[in-house]
């Protein structure tokens, strides 16, 4: 698995190198949430990762069933000539990251949510 990941793009590997996939899922710390398309190639007979899509959190939300909490995927909102579209990627084409999950499973916890409360009870003293 490691070595599927890893290898070089002209080798092969993913479109997208490894290292900038950890370093947009390490924008959860901030956004709480980072989202991830998966996307296929056929190579040699074989299905491997053409790449892991990184989505902006913004224009995504979080898919989950109503009854269970299970995990659903997750929409897109997608900016075209016409105006703007819905784009839902289902659960086995979706990699979500939430960062903070042991504390809020749904939404995830951002590191500056501590800071930002300090600093509001800050300008309210003030």
């Amino acid at each position: 698995m490691r070595e599927a990941l890893e290898r070089a793009a002209n080798a092969g590997g993913m479109s997208t190198p490894l290292d900038l996939v950890l370093a947009q899922m390490a924008s959860a710390r901030l956004y709480r949430v980072a989202y991830f398309e998966k996307v296929f190639k056929v190579e040699d007979g074989k299905i491997v990762y053409d790449k892991l899509a990184y989505r902006p959190p913004a224009s995504c939300r979080l898919k989950l069933d109503k009854h269970t909490g299970a995990f659903r995927g997750f929409k897109q909102r997608v900016w075209r000539d016409d105006g703007v579209e819905k784009v839902t990627i289902p659960p086995e084409k979706a990699l979500v990251f939430i960062h903070g999950q042991h504390r809020r499973p749904a939404k995830g916890m951002s590191d500056l949510e501590t800071v930002y409360a300090v600093f509001s009870v800050k300008q309210k003293i003030r």
